[in-house]
């Protein structure tokens, strides 16, 4: 193990001086906080060896609720706020997902040294950084896209890791402003996947009561946080989306 002082604060800028560094052909990015399953290595090294022309494999990223537990108002389709993945248990190409679903996590993905450094790295701009508490992302899933667009990316469900659950995240405030940092960087990205769906100002419209409202279900909670993240992108959209 080497252990670099990096200068450049944050995520993005720590994984371009690994990449600098890796004398391999593929470098695997996981979180601290994520633990690997048995057979993770040789599971990665068989994907490799079975599409030898493999740019980025996305993994199974599995939440570990630990003592904490997870809270009733708290539904599937928010797990993706909490870098978690679950695209099925068979291997999918990235570029045959839905547009809704093209997208990996880092905690569990691991690129060809070489596609980092032909596409430009991590975009600094973009990844959390220790010196805030902002909780901007979005730089793997920029640089997977640009990746994809001409190289192939896979979903293996066999590369598995248990992502831990900080009880600090179990809350519903940390979720609010996760929804509206998720809307920053997808501006900053320029993924403005939302202009592509319809009737965005009437939701808005009609549902501003979530606001005020204090969920305890699923299904509120949800709804409270689309349109959170409706308002953020408008606003920082220039208010031009219909």
């Amino acid at each position: 193990f080497q252990y670099i002082h990096e200068e450049t604060q944050g995520l993005s800028g720590a994984r371009n001086r690994c990449t600098e560094l890796a004398d391999t052909e593929f470098i695997h990015f996981i979180d601290d906080d994520s633990l690997a399953y048995p057979n993770f290595i040789k599971n990665t090294l068989d994907c490799i060896d079975r599409y030898t022309d493999l740019h980025v494999i996305g993994g199974k990223t599995e939440p570990n609720w630990g003592s904490e537990g997870r809270p009733p108002w708290l539904s599937e389709n928010l797990l993706g706020l909490l870098s978690m993945l679950d695209l099925g248990d068979k291997e999918i190409f990235f570029n045959d997902l839905p547009p809704n679903k093209q997208w990996f996590v880092g905690a569990n993905i691991c690129f060809r040294k070489q596609s980092i450094l032909d596409y430009g790295g991590f975009d600094n701009s973009l990844g959390r950084k220790g010196s805030n508490n902002s909780l901007l992302g979005g730089e793997e899933n920029d640089l997977l896209e640009k990746i994809a667009k001409e190289n192939l990316a896979i979903y293996s469900p066999n590369i598995v890791v248990d992502h831990l659950v900080s009880g600090k995240r179990l809350n519903q405030s940390w979720f609010l402003k996760r929804i509206a940092w998720q809307s920053v960087s997808e501006i900053m990205a320029n993924d403005i996947w939302i202009e592509e769906q319809h009737g965005i100002s009437e939701f808005i419209e009609g549902n501003l009561g979530y606001l005020t409202e204090d969920c305890s279900t699923a299904e509120c909670f949800e709804g409270k946080l689309k349109l959170v993240q409706y308002l953020i992108f408008k606003i920082l959209h220039g208010g031009d989306i219909k």
